[in-house]
């Protein structure tokens, strides 16, 4: 909205509505400043949340990768009497228990 008309008696020809926009101009400075420095900042927050939510999601997936019921766990057989059985099998296996009863050795 332009400034209003200002007329100043005896102004000797002055171009007062030009400095007044030129004032106002000057003294909008500081808002604009502040303005270009908050979009900045909403550019760098949401860089720092999408960083956030990658490295959560590549955290996530790698503790599936290592956990107990990861592909890379090794499973293995377990007897009440250490020296009877031994193994292992490949890690995509499912878990089970079996009993086995010995009737001759």
């Amino acid at each position: 909205m332009p400034a209003p008309m200002i007329g100043i008696p005896g102004g000797s020809g002055m171009q007062t509505q030009a400095i007044i926009q030129q004032l106002i101009e000057i003294d909008r400075q500081p808002l604009k400043r502040l303005e270009e420095d908050n979009k900045r900042n909403q550019v760098r927050i949401q860089a720092w949340e999408e960083l956030r939510n990658r490295t959560r999601n590549f955290a996530n997936l790698s503790r599936d990768l290592y956990s107990f019921s990861g592909p890379f766990t090794i499973r293995t057989i377990v007897s009440s009497d250490p020296g009877a059985i031994t193994g292992s099998t490949s890690p995509n296996v499912e878990q089970v228990s079996q009993n086995i009863k010995v009737l001759q050795l």
